[in-house]
């Protein structure tokens, strides 16, 4: 197509788009990057993005076709799980063939072992709906365009085979929200839910964004990168404390997520401990990360588990993140599991005290997070209420006071960006929500998240405050599952009925409201 006007014109742009991102990522390196430099930077890749999806049609036209004819007919739902082997396999001993895609790769496993369990249960149930059974051979063609097209990208990988992977995740995407709706007519089948995969789900063009906290932890990150991937060669613990709201688990996530770790450690899990934990559900979430769970699983003791997780991490050097950790009981029980073959395995805590982190490692100096400067929090506030524009010059003032009055905190700062996002932005209400914190009595940075908390919930709606009370009913730090409280709050009378939508739709929309 190069011959072509219109597509020569956007790769020249193309062209000088990357100078500016190697100008901006230089700048970046040695700190000398502006706000006008970032605002010019988004501009630029948004006009970008606008002109490319242009040519995406006229690309697919004349794109090569995946030759279907190879793929058998036989053992169809079966080869869901060959492929999902084949991918951890992959993602773990030659991650850097599939590099440009080895993120969307690792979603596509998520998915692919969440359908293999829904297809493996209405299977056993012996479904014979039509609309089921076809939604599992979709599945099943998918996957066996996936392996095609990853083999493809991991041997010679051409142009072609990229815009095939990125079309056919998405397609995977929608099959995955299908079959999560399925449950209500296979009689307790479902796709099982998955914070990794949700938050990728969502489709951004009929939903409000979620965006993630907008939290600068660059240089947090790199001290604790290094001293997981640093230093001896004996198993050692790391530990992030600080108070709740100041983003020891944002830190740990994008330390787990980063490059340079997830290309370190042959193997990786994640489990998020709290003050009431049960011993056995922590070895299985992290069994469920570094080894795939079967039904065998599921039924064997404590003892067992103990001895399978050893049996998985030994030989391997592996990380183990224990987020929220309360007293030396939660390390006590896993410790036996996580055997030292001196090759720099690595453990990584966080929890709100210093005394418990020195506790399980005498030895390493708990990394504690500094609170954010008032610059830092108003940059922050000003970038989730306004998306990226510049606060209006008669809101400054007062915008500035409640950032200063959220002590640092990023939680705190967040929560009072959701309230100022959603209300009206005028200068008056500004000044009754500076009011409202300004009490003496919370000079406690810890009780002025609390109280900002409670002032986000003060202002929600009537309808959407029964709504968020009712999340009470499920079990702190663990995943709610979206169709179930919808059924409770449907069961509650909590939706109000309109005509143009349904009841499902309207709950949905409750919950985006909260999420935001």
């Amino acid at each position: 197509m190069k011959d072509r006007d219109d597509v020569a014109m956007i790769f020249v742009q193309a062209e000088a788009f990357a100078r500016g991102v190697t100008h901006f990522c230089c700048s970046f390196a040695s700190k000398k990057i502006t706000n006008d430099m970032i605002n010019q930077m988004i501009l630029s890749s948004s006009k970008l993005l606008q002109k490319v999806k242009h040519i995406k049609p006229k690309l697919k036209e004349i794109a090569y076709q995946i030759p279907l004819s190879n793929f058998p007919e036989t053992y169809k739902w079966g080869f869901i799980d060959f492929l999902v082997r084949n991918i951890q396999d992959l993602l773990k001993h030659d991650p850097d063939s599939i590099a440009p895609v080895k993120t969307h790769i690792e979603e596509i496993q998520l998915h692919l072992e969440s359908l293999s369990c829904f297809l493996l249960k209405i299977s056993e149930l012996d479904i014979q709906q039509p609309k089921v059974k076809d939604l599992g051979n979709h599945i099943a063609e998918l996957a066996y365009k996936l392996e095609y097209v990853i083999d493809s990208i991991e041997i010679d990988a051409h142009w072609q085979h990229f815009f095939w992977f990125y079309d056919l995740l998405e397609e995977l995407r929608l099959v995955a929200k299908q079959a999560s709706l399925i449950h209500v007519f296979t009689k307790g089948a479902k796709v099982q839910n998955s914070t990794d995969i949700s938050q990728n789900m969502v489709s951004r063009g009929t939903r409000p964004e979620i965006d993630e906290i907008l939290v600068d932890l660059c240089d947090e990150e790199e001290i604790i990168v290094n001293r997981l991937i640093r230093g001896s060669t004996k198993r050692d613990v790391a530990s992030i404390v600080g108070m709740p709201g100041m983003g020891k688990t944002t830190l740990a996530r994008k330390v787990y997520n980063s490059p340079n770790v997830t290309h370190y450690f042959h193997c990786r899990a994640w489990c998020t401990v709290s003050q009431e934990y049960d011993k056995r559900e922590i070895l299985l979430e992290i069994l469920r990360d570094v080894h795939r769970l079967s039904a065998e699983n599921h039924h064997m003791s404590e003892e067992d588990l103990e001895s399978k997780l050893r049996q998985c991490l030994l030989r391997n050097r592996y990380l183990i993140v224990m987020d929220d950790v309360w007293d030396i009981g939660a390390w006590s029980d896993l410790t036996h599991s996580l055997p030292d073959d001196y090759n720099k395995s690595r453990i990584l805590v966080t929890s709100r005290r210093r005394d418990l982190a020195l506790e399980i490692e005498p030895n390493s100096d708990p990394h504690s997070i500094p609170p954010f400067t008032v610059a830092e929090s108003w940059i922050l506030l000003e970038q989730k209420v306004f998306q990226g524009d510049a606060c209006p010059e008669e809101l400054l003032l007062v915008g500035k006071e409640i950032a200063q009055k959220c002590k640092g905190l990023p939680l705190s700062v967040v929560a009072i960006s959701g309230l100022l996002k959603r209300t009206e932005k005028r200068k008056d209400w500004w000044k009754k929500i500076a009011e409202s914190l300004s009490s003496e009595i919370f000079k406690d940075p810890e009780a002025r998240c609390l109280e900002i908390l409670e002032l986000s919930y003060r202002h929600l709606p009537g309808n959407l405050k029964a709504s968020f009370l009712y999340l009470g009913v499920f079990l702190e730090d663990k995943d709610i599952p979206i169709h179930k409280l919808v059924e409770f709050w449907l069961a509650e009378g909590f939706i109000q009925v309109t005509e143009s939508k349904s009841l499902e739709d309207i709950a949905e929309n409750y919950l985006m409201d909260l999420i935001n």
